[in-house]
């Protein structure tokens, strides 16, 4: 804001006005003060008869830092000159002056030949970039050369003026921290600074593509940017395709368009485009100078898609020619559960083009529109290869290719894969995304996207074993690899984990903490009491004696408020000033720096605190301040909370070791995750031996183990103390070692009295008993709170890693398809099989809570079809016997009738023959032809039907 000074000599020139801009700017390294001039009303505070008060009544100018060292006063202060800096500058803009602030003696020339500063210090790989550079003075060439060094890559720079110039970045083939040089005549190579080049899976695209999954040949779409980022009125659109030749990128133009004062437009996407795989739309602005490239603005890479006949075609080419997948990455070790896989840090990382965190919503897992979130291995293997695990469902479970096409895949190359004929992402992306979506996506065919899954093997969990996490955390409470908590308060620098062979180490330095509450509060009260009795004697008499105010009788209590309050603010500042340096030491340490190194990275990477800074990042001790770091086997990524606190992620990928450091105001948090098969049982110090049995963790430098249940008094003394640096073997070579004072005696976690604990111990830990350790020693509220959340974070951690009982893969279901909602206990499966197909077993299957499915897989048959012949044939006999069964039903009936008639109506007959009479053939026999005379005898006349005839008189007599 401007600040209107007033001229003080005279009450009646009050009205009189000096006014000027002051601008404070620091990014905790360097510091400027910017002091814009706007009007001089008054030159110096004379009095009527014009003799001077005093030389520091004159008007003064420049910067003084208040300490009585630090100042410096620009030519013609305190005199009758001093408009002059309205006028002038020493940045070439009048009436704007610029100061460093930061050094042991005010810097005025804003240019002193020292290290270069760039501005960003990062961008992505496409190049038309706008870069700033400051530092020196420039000479007066128009332009001078920069160098990326590390590839020889060469691209010109102009000079604004004497203090600023400006560079285009040229388009890279490779990603990570370059340095460039600026060859400034007459120095060369005596100018560098770091560049990040930022892999483009990573870079949120600045041209916009509306409605990005309808891009396909002859289809109308949309794009947008922010004109304002190229500082031009006319532009230059082009849609460009992708040909990757030597490692080198080639964009080609297929569609391009000039545009005055647009920002958005709508354009026809054409069929020669369909000569390439990958396309990108770029903006750039109108060249201003011949010698630099112009800028640029880029959208993100996309497919080049025109119909499912297309894909079709594009796949079956590509699974021809497609050779053989040879990698060292195993499909089956994805994390079960998106919860496990995020917590698995050491192993895996959230995929940029896939999270939901992302920032980029509308590209948002746009290759896996099934998922929630997918997760990269991180490990980068000897053959460029990677992996991808993707979530989704209502439990976030892993996908599965025969339930899902959006399931993750092994990659024949990472997204970070550099190298001959490799282009970091570029290169990943037409090898790996590209036939997945042609396969899977566009062409809509089962067996395509099947055939797919042949070539790049899907990713499963049957063989995944969740990573050991570890944690130390306040005065410090440690949880070693295996699961033993102990907590070790030594003052010294340690070894927290390292490998046998001494390849791997991770260093921590304690200090003590001191004790600022109850001091505090006393020395505050007894400051502020003194100050009001000195308040009350200074102004003692004016009660008394009013004079000089019995003008204005007011003014007595109104300045007595005034010092009062003073007096008050001074008491705060001196107690909380004195305190935060000289609070009293106690009986406790906390960890405040960390080193960590790993034997094939060249980096040794450390974090501590400052009272300055909050924290300090070095990499092998030159601080490192952009927000990501990304190098071979080496990803360190700074995420600032909303919590007062920084943490900062360490990822060894060639080792399996994630280093995550929660930095508060008060203590450094450490949390470290091993996932690594090889260093199992192989590492010592404070985490333990890594063996999976937590009972054998307390082993000695020396070998000497501890019982489990030892004091803490004997693993401070016989266990951690072991484990101090050796003077040879240190990290923290730019940090001053910890000095141990001799009046440090630690206290012991088990021997705290529960019953006896400050005031507020229960409402601000609860049941967190490290919390309420640190409390009692320490005497910070904020100390035991970040204790306490960070205890219950590492708790919620280790039951997210636990392993789960997951259901077995149903597998492809042939002829039919599936509906499942996952493999957890309590997900199901329902099965629909094709036309013509029959199903085998249940419609519907549910996962038990001991990972098995409640009943057998179904499968689909086909239904065996009927010979036409056949059909006739079987018509025929089964008419036949239809009319057979008709017949015989209707003789039955008719028997049933005659039977029942017959025996209603039915006489007793004489007997015709005796059988013991037959002695001759029937019809000549005296006694049957005498019977049958008699037949008529009682009524009419009938034939007697015979029930039974006796074998012997059938055979003979008929």
């Amino acid at each position: 804001m401007w600040q209107p000074t007033e001229k003080t000599a005279l009450f009646c020139d009050l009205w009189l006005k000096n006014t000027f801009q002051a601008v404070l700017i620091t990014n905790w390294v360097q510091s400027f003060a910017i002091f814009n001039y706007n009007k001089l009303e008054w030159t110096s505070s004379k009095t009527e008869d014009n003799t001077s008060t005093s030389p520091e009544s004159e008007v003064q100018a420049g910067f003084d830092a208040g300490n009585g060292a630090a100042h410096y006063q620009i030519k013609g202060a305190r005199s009758n000159h001093v408009e002059s800096i309205l006028h002038t500058s020493n940045v070439d803009k009048p009436g704007k002056w610029v100061f460093r602030i930061d050094l042991a003696e005010i810097q005025f020339e804003p240019c002193l030949n020292e290290k270069f500063s760039v501005t960003p210090r990062s961008g992505h790989m496409l190049g038309g970039q706008h870069l700033t550079i400051s530092g020196p003075c420039f000479p007066r060439a128009k332009t001078f050369d920069a160098v990326f060094k590390e590839i020889n890559k060469t691209f010109p720079c102009i000079v604004n003026n004497a203090i600023t110039a400006s560079c285009v970045t040229p388009g890279l083939s490779s990603t990570g921290d370059f340095t460039i040089n600026f060859n400034l005549p007459p120095f060369t190579n005596a100018y560098e600074e770091t560049f990040s080049v930022v892999n483009l899976a990573k870079t949120i695209p600045q041209v916009i593509r509306a409605n990005p999954s309808q891009w396909s040949i002859g289809n109308d779409v949309f794009i947008s940017w922010n004109a304002s980022e190229l500082a031009s009125e006319k532009m230059y659109i082009d849609v460009l395709g992708l040909t990757i030749s030597q490692n080198i990128i080639q964009w080609s133009s297929v569609q391009n368009m000039t545009e005055s004062g647009v920002e958005n437009i709508t354009l026809t996407l054409k069929e020669t485009l369909l000569d390439y795989n990958t396309a990108i739309v770029r903006v750039m602005a109108e060249i201003e100078h011949n010698s630099m490239s112009p800028l640029a603005l880029w959208s993100d890479a996309f497919p080049v898609y025109q119909e499912k006949r297309t894909s079709e075609e594009w796949c079956n080419k590509w699974l021809e020619a497609e050779p053989p997948l040879k990698v060292d990455v195993d499909p089956n070790n994805c994390p079960c559960i998106l919860r496990q896989a995020s917590r698995d840090t050491s192993r895996y990382e959230n995929d940029p083009l896939c999270h939901t965190d992302s920032k980029d919503k509308p590209l948002n897992c746009l290759c896996h529109q099934q998922a929630n979130n997918c997760v990269l291995l991180n490990l980068q293997s000897k053959s460029t290869a990677g992996q991808s695990c993707c979530y989704g469902g209502k439990n976030n479970s892993l996908l599965e290719w025969e339930t899902s096409m959006d399931s993750g895949y092994v990659f024949r190359y990472n997204y970070r894969a550099q190298g001959p004929d490799i282009v970091p992402y570029l290169t990943h992306f037409e090898a790996d995304i590209l036939p997945h979506l042609h396969c899977c996506r566009y062409s809509r065919k089962d067996h395509l996207c099947k055939s797919f899954f042949k070539k790049r093997p899907a990713s499963r969990c049957n063989a995944y074993k969740p990573p050991s996490p570890a944690q130390a955390a306040g005065d410090p409470h440690l949880v070693t690899l295996d699961g033993k908590r102990y907590t070790f308060n030594g003052v010294g620098e340690f070894v927290l984990m390292e490998d046998k062979n001494h390849t791997i180490v991770v260093q921590v330095k304690a200090e003590q903490a001191r004790d600022i509450e109850g001091k505090f509060i006393l020395f505050f009260s007894f400051s502020f009491f003194s100050f009001s009795l000195l308040s009350f004697i200074i102004f003692f008499p004016f009660f008394l004696f009013p004079f000089p105010f019995f003008l204005f009788p007011f003014f007595s209590f109104l300045f007595f408020t005034f010092f009062h309050s003073f007096f008050l603010l001074l008491s705060f500042i001196l107690s909380s000033t004195f305190f935060y340096c000289f609070g009293q030491l106690q009986n406790a340490t906390i960890f405040t720096a960390i080193a960590m190194k790993v034997e094939d990275i060249s980096k040794v990477v450390k974090v501590y605190m400052d009272s300055k800074t909050h924290y300090k990042l070095l990499l092998d001790d030159q601080e490192y301040h952009l927000p990501t770091l990304e190098m071979q086997g080496l990803s360190v990524t700074v995420n600032e909370t909303n919590e007062n606190s920084t943490d900062i992620m360490v990822v060894f990928s060639s080792v399996e070791l994630s280093v995550q450091i929660e930095v508060t105001p008060d203590v450094l948090n450490i949390l470290l995750m091993m996932g690594s098969k090889t260093l199992h049982n192989n590492v010592e110090g404070l985490l333990g031996n890594y063996n999976g049995n937590a009972s054998d963790d307390f082993i000695s430098r020396e070998g000497i183990m501890l019982l489990p249940n030892s004091s803490m008094a004997e693993i401070h003394y016989q266990f951690g103390e072991s484990w101090k640096v050796k003077p040879e073997e240190r990290l923290f070579t730019s940090i001053p070692e910890p000095k141990n004072e001799d009046t440090y005696q630690p206290v012991f976690i088990d021997t705290l009295d529960e019953s006896n604990l400050r005031n507020g111990t229960a409402e601000l830990c609860g049941d967190v008993l490290p919390c309420k350790f640190d409390y009692q020693l320490i005497g910070k509220p904020s100390i035991a709170l970040a204790t306490k959340k960070f205890v219950t974070k590492f708790d919620a951690l280790q039951k997210d890693i636990e392993k789960v009982n997951l259901c077995p893969p149903i597998g492809y279901l042939e002829n039919g398809n599936m509906t499942i909602t996952g493999n957890l206990p309590g997900d199901y499966a329902i099965f629909q099989c094709d036309p013509n197909y029959i199903r085998l077993d249940s419609e519907k299957v549910t996962c038990l809570p001991n990972g098995t499915w409640d009943r057998t897989i179904p499968k689909c048959v086909k239904k065996v079809p009927t010979p036409q012949w056949h059909s006739w044939f079987a018509y025929g006999i089964g008419a036949i016997l239809a009319l057979i069964c008709i017949m015989a039903f209707v003789c039955s009936k008719c028997r049933r009738s005659l039977i029942q008639t017959v025996s209603k109506d039915d006489i007793s007959l004489p007997p015709i023959l005796q059988i013991e009479a037959i002695s001759q053939p029937i019809f000549s026999n005296q006694h049957f032809l005498q019977s049958l005379q008699r037949l008529n005898e009682g009524g009419s006349f009938r034939i007697p039907r015979p029930t039974y005839i006796d074998p012997k008189i059938y055979e003979e007599y008929f």
